[in-house]
């Protein structure tokens, strides 16, 4: 995730309104692209490396199954707009579970959701164990995961604790009773994967 700037948008040195931010996405030459708005400020996403989408897809086939037939709803990559006195700001989760209806609109999620998951990359990874982590918490959210292949672990946040897990242990979702992903089937699936030695 990178800050952008230079041009008619000069984000390192001042903030901009939802409505430029809009306006920003919206332009021809970034059709292609996907940006992120927090506190004023725009950053651009960077595609995804197959370890990444390795690491959502295992996750997501562990939340799918438990949660068919339930009220809460899981979702890869859905926007959230976060509504803030002055702005709106848009994030892009790698994964979330939302457990009210009424927050999905036609084009992203309107409000906090009860779970949120990031996987790190080398341009994301200060952000996503910090920015992020004090955002989502600050914004109502009651988990955030933060998987980190790197160091093969997860570390798990609570508006009450953080919990560090190895790729070795079990760990429970907490928001989702009954519901505990063994990592150590995470960590077989990436070894065992076509391409397993690419990284971010």
């Amino acid at each position: 995730m990178s800050l952008l700037y230079g041009g008619k948008y000069d984000y390192q040195t001042k903030s901009y309104t939802f409505e430029q931010f809009l306006e920003f996405s919206n332009l021809p030459e970034n059709k292609n692209m996907r940006f992120e708005f927090i506190y004023g400020y725009i950053y651009a996403m960077d595609s995804p490396a197959p370890n990444h989408s390795r690491i959502v897809q295992f996750i997501m086939s562990k939340l799918c199954p438990y949660l068919l037939d339930k009220k809460c709803e899981p979702f890869i990559d859905l926007g959230i707009h976060f509504k803030q006195k002055l702005r709106t700001d848009v994030l892009y989760p790698d994964i979330i579970v939302n457990c009210d209806p009424s927050r999905i609109k036609e084009t992203h999620c309107a409000g906090t959701p009860e779970f949120i998951l990031e996987v790190v990359s080398p341009t994301t990874y200060v952000d996503d164990y910090n920015l992020k982590k004090d955002y989502y918490l600050k914004n109502g959210a009651k988990e955030y995961w933060v998987v980190d292949h790197y160091k093969s672990q997860i570390t798990a946040v609570t508006p009450k604790d953080t919990r560090i897990f190895t790729f070795s242990d079990t760990i429970p979702v907490g928001v989702l009773e009954d519901l505990s992903i063994d990592l150590c089937e995470l960590s077989q699936f990436l070894e065992s994967s076509c391409f397993a030695e690419s990284s971010e």
